[in-house]
């Protein structure tokens, strides 16, 4: 049985500020750094053969929390970074819905059909970040990995998971910031999704209190 542990980053500047992060690099915030160390505690105990990691700065942090107690190389992979919004990149979601809502629209209720100038195609993404899943549990056969990636790419890691079409990726909630989700895979690589999204080791105190995904 091979085991991959799929890990959102931590609050970051964009999800506070409400605005378009995607590919940019944001830091994760006060409370961010908060919500890392106890994830760092979570994983304590769990046995980890792998650590992979966006490249992405809040990610990467993500990545280092896990590694805390393990002392494990951690694997920089471009192919679970988050979706790169090309000129939505950095725009508030505001402005984005009283400017474009069209596109708005199309990221809310119809994501799968998601494109725009300069912008990673949400069903190129999707490709991209399931074959790095499968790829990264091949590559740790019979062993545990974690990944340290973003909420887009574990919506659709997640969708993949849970045997669905990129057309249900509506279906899946945004994981919560430092949400751990867990993936099986049988000697096939077939997934089974053991739980998503589960941020149990944050106090409630330190859980954000943003809406993922959206302005309002």
């Amino acid at each position: 049985m091979t085991k991959v542990y799929v890990v959102r980053h931590p609050e970051a500047q964009g999800n506070v500020e409400r605005f378009f992060q995607g590919s940019t690099n944001c830091d994760v915030t006060e409370l961010g750094k908060k919500q890392l160390e106890f994830l760092s505690e979570r994983f304590k105990s769990i046995h980890l053969d792998s650590i992979y990691s966006s490249p992405l700065i809040r990610a990467y942090k993500t990545a280092e929390a896990i590694n805390k107690y393990h002392n494990l190389k951690i694997i920089k992979d471009k192919n679970i970074a988050e979706i790169d919004g090309g000129d939505l990149e950095g725009m508030h979601y505001k402005d984005i819905y009283t400017s474009l809502p069209e596109i708005y629209d199309m990221w809310e209720n119809k994501p799968y059909l998601f494109e725009f100038k300069n912008a990673e195609s949400m069903r190129h993404f999707h490709k991209r970040v399931v074959n790095e899943i499968i790829s990264i549990a091949k590559k740790n056969k019979d062993k545990t990995a974690a990944v340290a990636t973003h909420g887009c790419a574990i919506r659709s890691i997640v969708c993949f998971a849970k045997g669905l079409d990129i057309t249900d990726l509506k279906k899946i909630d945004y994981s919560p910031n430092t949400g751990v989700s867990l993936i099986e895979f049988n000697d096939d690589f077939k997934p089974d999704l053991k739980y998503t999204a589960d941020i149990t080791h944050l106090p409630k105190e330190y859980v954000s209190t943003f809406k993922v995904g959206t302005y309002k």
